[in-house]
């Protein structure tokens, strides 16, 4: 199912197509947002999320290849092993880290997360997540609009 939201009623029709009882609906258009938000929220947020998951895993390393990723006490071969510490670093330098160019100007963008980067859907759920851990929300989001409901 492919569709962009336009408005509420929009959703809540798709979403009635597959007999899908809605009690909430939120709608919103989300690409003003993305530049707007503190890279330390961002920062904040995600890493809250990624501590919880470690916790949750007896603070286990994450063991990563091409192929698979998993938590572990053991290092493999042919796997890097990845800390809660070396994630939090790579999180901060992806989101401190970015430039644009502009009239053959490199740019470090200061605030907010670059629009159609590759990690940026990932961010964007992730800080959803965060929001609502512990609820029952249900969050689905597209590239350029949003929609959340529960």
């Amino acid at each position: 199912m492919n569709w962009s939201v336009n408005c509420s009623g929009q959703v809540t029709n798709a979403l009635n197509k597959y007999n899908k009882k809605v009690s909430e609906l939120y709608c919103g258009d989300f690409s003003n947002l993305f530049t707007a938000l503190p890279h330390q929220d961002i920062i904040n947020n995600i890493m809250e999320m990624v501590k919880n998951t470690f916790d949750g895993n007896s603070r286990m390393n994450i063991q990563c290849n091409m192929y698979n990723s998993f938590f572990s006490r053991t290092n493999y071969n042919n796997y890097e092993e990845y800390s809660l510490t070396d994630v939090f670093l790579m999180v901060s330098f992806l989101i401190k880290n970015c430039y644009v160019q502009f009239a053959g100007n490199n740019f470090l963008q200061i605030c907010g997360i670059p629009q159609g980067g590759r990690y940026l859907l990932t961010i964007i759920m992730c800080d959803g997540r965060k929001a609502n851990y512990g609820q029952s929300s249900v969050f689905c989001y597209s590239n350029l609009d949003g929609a959340a409901y529960g």
